[in-house]
This record gives structure tokens, C-alpha cells and sequence, in this order.
């Protein structure tokens, strides 16, 4: 496992903008750390007075603490390499006394000054109720602050993850933000996600040699499911409605998960480990077929994704968190996860940038309480931050 971290290390770093190719070998630690530091002194030597520079914001739905002392990691990392500008933790632990505490003293001892807590207010809803009477929501005030607080300017771009994203390639972090930023596109932009039913298709084509990638394939494309995954695709073929289920949900037009509801990927905790299990087995491998395939990098995708982890520009987080609010309150994740099935708008998933989703809800304690997953992330985590350490030393960092 440690040659693994060290390999993955020395593979991230240099690798910002643009992806360069990662080596399938080497120090995976040192490399990541190495290659960042020399495009974070780059980016120094710029001129950053210009007008259009945009600012990055990354909001993090927050938090348990056994995941958020991993995700705390990278998001230290990208404040000290200036990935980021600020890192909003919202805290949605909702009564859980633990984990507040948790969050509250991780901002009273960092001594990064990127970092902003927001604390969840129950709020009155006064658009139109749509749930059934239902006039409270837990997360109404992050999306009411990002769709009206003026301090974000329309070129600035907004990063929403969950808080049990245990892994981020930070070497290929920059080229997904200036993918981002130099985008026209109105929809969502989307990592490739581990653990995740779309970014399982995308990764199915590009990552060669794993057994539980072809397990899950077969389970889904044979009786009695017989799915065609690549229908869904815009890549493939053009989108049709035909190919996916829509429902009405509180009078608006829904896909479903594209693994379907009832036996559903998310459902099942054997898939998450099997999707970590793949990329924790050789991590520098897994992104040195990410950064080298030769299929787009950009996948245009017209149906439901889980919104583990997106980012747009304020111009479309605007629009969006609008409509949202205004018309479609309050399941975030149905009206963000199909978006475009009420839009002419499509989501956009970047196969080049992976990130690591722990558990959904269905997944998570059989996942944490049966098997090492999370303490081999929490352990690749300390070792890229030990080498982060050592190989920045005498560097002065973003503080």
C-alpha cells in the first residue's frame, strides 16, 4: 500500500495544468507533491491582476467527523497550493454534538485563513411549497447564500462535495477548474466519481484489468436488467427519452438512477467496496489510464447523476439554484441530479479528474463497519500530506 501512496504521490504532482501522463510506476506520494509545488511557483509569476481571473469557492456539505479528518487533508493541501480560494464548510450535522465539535475545533486550530464555517439555520420557506405542506428545509440556506450573496461574481466558480469525498486528484484538480472556467456550457461539470453509477460507466471503458469492473457490467447488462449504458451517452448515441425511466415527482419530470431504483447501485454496499477495492489496489495505475485514455475526456451525459460533487460558474450556479428554489424546492438532489431532463442543459463529466465518494446513505454503515476502506483513505491521506510537508519545506506556502 505504501509503495502504491508513494507512486501516486510522484505521479500528482507536476500534473496540473494540463494533465500531463502519469507513470504507472514510481513514487506515487512524491511525484503529486513535487509537480504541484512547481505549478503552483508558475502560477505565481503571473500576472493576477487581471479582471477575469476567477475565484474558486469549495462548499462542503459537513460533515461526520470519521470522513471529514480525511476530506480535511486535501482541502489543507489545495488552500496551501492556491487550487482554491476559500473552503466553506456548511454545517448540516444537524444535533449531532460529536461531529459539530469536531468541525468547530478543526476551524479554531487551522491555521489556514481560506477557511469559512457557515452554521445550517432552519429557514421559512416562502416560495411555493411543493412537498407537501413542508415549510422547513436543512439545506435552503446554502443554496439561498450562493444564489444571492453579490461577493461572487459570475466568473467565479463554485465546487459542492459531499463531505465523505475521501480522495481528490489534486494533479489533475487545475485542468478540471480551468476546464470549468473556460466552459460556455450551462449545465453541471462533474469529476469521475468513484463510487458512483455514472462515473462506473465512464471508468468501465478506461480502466483496463479489473475483475470488478467487469462483474458489475455483467450484472447490470444481462437478465434480468439488460441495460445499454451507452444510449445514455452522448458520446455514443444521441439522447432520446426513450431509454431512461421518468417519473412525476411533486409535478415535475424525473429520471431515475440510471441502475434503477429498486436494485440500484447506490443500494448496495458490496459495490462501493468493489469500486474502492479498484482503485486502492494500485492507485497510480488507475489514474495513469484516467489521464492516458484515449476516449474523450469530456463525457456529455443527459440523465440523473448523484451529486456527490459538482462546480460550474456563479452565471449557471445562479440560473440554477434559481429555478431550484423558486419553482422546484426542495429534493436537491432530483432536480440537480436530473437537471437536464428539464432543461435543453446537459451535465458534463470529466473523465480525466477522479475523486473518491465514500458511501451513499444505503451503503454506509455496512461499508465503514465491515471492511479497512476507510482507514487505507484516511492512511493515503497522512502519507500525501507527510510527503506534501517534506517536499515543501523551505517553500512559502499560501497562509
Amino acid at each position: 500500500m505504501l509503495l502504491c501512496l508513494q507512486l501516486l504521490w510522484l505521479s500528482l504532482l507536476g500534473q496540473l495544468t494540463p494533465v500531463r501522463p502519469i507513470s504507472s510506476s514510481g513514487n506515487f506520494s512524491a511525484s503529486i507533491v513535487r509537480k504541484s509545488i512547481s505549478q503552483r511557483t508558475d502560477r505565481d509569476s503571473r500576472d493576477r491582476s487581471s479582471r477575469s481571473e476567477h475565484r474558486v469557492y469549495y462548499a462542503i456539505f459537513a460533515g461526520r467527523k470519521e470522513v471529514m479528518e480525511i476530506h480535511f487533508q486535501y482541502t489543507d493541501m489545495m488552500l496551501q497550493l492556491g487550487l482554491v480560494t476559500e473552503v466553506h464548510v456548511w454545517d448540516f450535522t444537524n444535533g449531532n454534538t460529536s461531529n459539530s465539535d469536531y468541525l468547530s475545533s478543526y476551524m479554531r486550530n487551522t491555521k489556514l485563513a481560506g477557511y469559512r464555517v457557515f452554521v445550517k439555520s432552519m429557514t421559512q420557506i416562502n416560495h411555493r411549497p411543493i412537498e407537501n405542506g413542508r415549510t422547513t428545509y436543512l439545506w435552503y440556506s446554502f443554496y439561498e447564500h450562493y444564489l444571492n450573496n453579490k461577493r461572487y461574481l459570475p466568473q467565479d466558480i463554485l465546487i459542492k462535495a459531499d463531505d465523505d469525498i475521501v480522495f481528490v486528484d489534486i494533479s489533475s484538480f487545475q485542468a478540471f477548474i480551468e476546464a470549468v472556467a473556460n466552459s460556455t456550457d450551462k449545465g453541471l461539470h462533474f469529476p469521475n466519481i468513484i463510487n458512483n453509477d455514472v462515473g462506473f460507466v465512464v471508468q468501465y471503458d478506461r480502466i483496463h484489468g479489473a475483475p470488478e469492473l467487469q462483474k458489475w457490467m455483467a450484472y447490470y447488462t444481462v437478465e434480468p436488467h439488460q441495460f445499454n449504458f451507452k444510449r445514455l451517452f452522448n458520446n455514443y448515441l444521441p439522447h432520446s427519452s426513450r431509454w431512461f425511466d421518468v417519473y412525476l415527482h411533486y409535478g415535475i419530470k424525473m429520471s431515475a438512477p440510471i441502475t434503477t431504483w429498486e436494485d440500484g447501485a447506490f443500494t448496495k454496499p458490496e459495490f462501493a467496496q468493489d469500486m474502492h477495492r479498484v482503485f486502492l489496489r494500485n492507485p497510480s495505475l488507475y489514474l495513469h489510464q484516467l489521464h492516458n485514455s484515449e476516449l474523450p475526456r469530456r463525457v456529455i451525459f443527459n440523465q440523473r447523476i448523484p451529486i456527490n460533487m459538482y462546480a460550474a460558474k456563479f452565471a449557471v450556479i445562479r440560473d440554477i439554484y434559481r429555478l431550484f428554489l423558486e419553482e422546484h424546492c426542495c429534493d436537491d438532489e432530483d432536480f440537480l441530479g436530473a437537471f437536464p431532463t428539464l432543461k435543453n442543459h446537459s451535465h458534463i463529466v470529466h473523465s480525466y479528474h477522479a475523486v473518491s465518494h465514500l458511501a451513499s446513505y444505503l451503503q454506509y454503515e455496512q461499508l465503514i463497519t465491515t471492511s479497512s476502506i476507510l482507514s487505507e483513505y484516511l492512511e493515503m491521506a497522512i502519507d500525501l500530506v507527510a510527503e506534501f510537508r517534506k517536499q515543501s519545506n523551505g517553500y512559502r506556502l499560501k497562509q
